[in-house]
């Protein structure tokens, strides 16, 4: 098997198979039977569950498990369906508790092909059935759930039974359709985003008390302010998690080198138009280049056209010519999960030295080297970590003076 067995696990032990149902009434023994087996577990668990939903109940055998054995490692197959998950038939919120739970002895795939529902534990024991992981298929219902469904499942020690199992669970962990859950992933990102706007539109109560973690503002004047970790950046959107609940994103469509930082779960804040009403992306789309303010249309007429000098420059300043030397330059990086590159190079001139972002092609441009007298046009400033930075539009250009 992928996983591996435990060599020390006794052959010997009792095989026995027992059956779990639920018929149309509240009835958790095949619940106790989860938080026994899971509880239990002393070097791995394996699960393969389209819909989990049951919360704290489903918490409890976890945190057991890893309080009596530290090292218990935990392998995750589920769907992760963007419809699914604005529903709310899908809870990202219970598989982000339990990687809070496990941290890196954790592995999660999503598969959006799954139907089928198990757990393996420690390769000696599974556990078998129709059940999804939620209230209604487990016997215990919440109150909105309405009443339990008719359910059959197994647990069984039967050797030969647990194999086979877990060789089915190792050929879907390997199968090209079952993809990596990493937190870089526009994909999951999406569905988190996605997950935040149906907790918006759809259940009030649980969006007020997402209020009081997250630092997520809705301002007078129409607009949003979110404040989380930056997990995904393009040139023109990024995703943004929660600070407390990694299971929710904000979207952000806009100039993302306006962002105070670039660098992926560094703390970033973004504002602008909520775009949520009968959609599924939680989106804050940024007004500022659109909308802009009185000091900055006064602002572009006295800067067009005019070398600026670095000593007189402020942040929120846009259409600048600025020129200058580069008395340095950083090696390019690469920002993970975004597919975009950045060089820093300090420029000078006469009054003072500037930080300018290079992005992308302009990183890669190796005339931009230290001594370079170089002249950029249509460029704009911000603030990064208290530093004003000068920073190059997208139809802005930069060009290498001749000495």
């Amino acid at each position: 098997m992928l996983f591996g067995r435990d060599e020390s696990h006794d052959e010997s032990i009792q095989q026995v198979t027992t059956f779990h149902p639920t018929f149309l009434k509240e009835d958790r023994s095949y619940l106790r039977q989860i938080h026994k087996v899971v509880s239990a577990a002393e070097n791995s668990i394996c699960m393969i569950y389209p819909w989990i939903g049951l919360g704290e109940e489903l918490v409890i055998p976890f945190e057991n498990a890893i309080s009596n054995n530290p090292d218990v490692k935990l392998y995750l197959i589920t769907r992760l369906l963007k419809g699914d998950v604005f529903r709310h038939l899908h809870q990202l919120e219970d598989v982000e508790q339990w990687r809070r739970i496990f941290k890196d002895n954790m592995s999660v795939k999503y598969n959006n092909n799954v139907h089928a529902k198990m757990i393996i534990v420690d390769d000696v024991a599974a556990l078998v059935g129709s059940s999804n992981l939620t209230g209604t298929g487990l016997g215990s219902p919440r109150s909105y759930e309405g009443i339990p469904q008719i359910e059959t499942n197994i647990y069984t020690t039967c050797l030969d039974a647990v194999n086979d199992a877990g060789n089915f669970f190792t050929k879907v962990w390997g199968h090209e359709s079952s993809k990596p859950y990493v937190d870089t992933s526009e994909y999951v990102l999406s569905c988190k985003s996605h997950n935040l706007a149906g907790i918006f539109q759809h259940y009030k109560k649980d969006f007020k008390k997402l209020l009081e973690t997250e630092d997520l503002t809705f301002l007078e004047d129409g607009t949003v302010k979110f404040k989380g970790d930056l997990a995904f950046i393009t040139e023109n959107e990024a995703y943004i998690l929660g600070t407390k609940r990694k299971d929710i994103a904000v979207k952000f469509t806009g100039d993302t080198s306006k962002l105070n930082s670039t660098v992926l779960f560094e703390r970033v804040e973004v504002s602008g138009n909520l775009h949520c009403k009968n959609e599924m992306d939680f989106t804050v789309k940024d007004i500022t280049d659109k909308k802009g303010s009185k000091d900055k249309i006064e602002d572009k007429k006295v800067l067009k056209d005019k070398i600026i000098k670095i000593n007189d420059l402020k942040s929120g300043w846009s259409n600048l010519t600025v020129s200058g030397t580069v008395s340095s330059s950083s090696d390019i990086l690469e920002l993970k999960g975004s597919g975009h590159v950045l060089r820093l190079a300090r420029i000078e001139d006469d009054t003072g030295i500037i930080t300018l972002e290079l992005w992308n092609e302009k990183a890669q441009n190796k005339k931009i080297k230290k001594g370079s007298r170089i002249e950029i046009i249509n460029g704009f400033t911000k603030m990064f970590r208290d530093e004003l930075r000068l920073v190059i539009k997208k139809d802005g250009k930069i060009k290498v003076l001749k000495d």
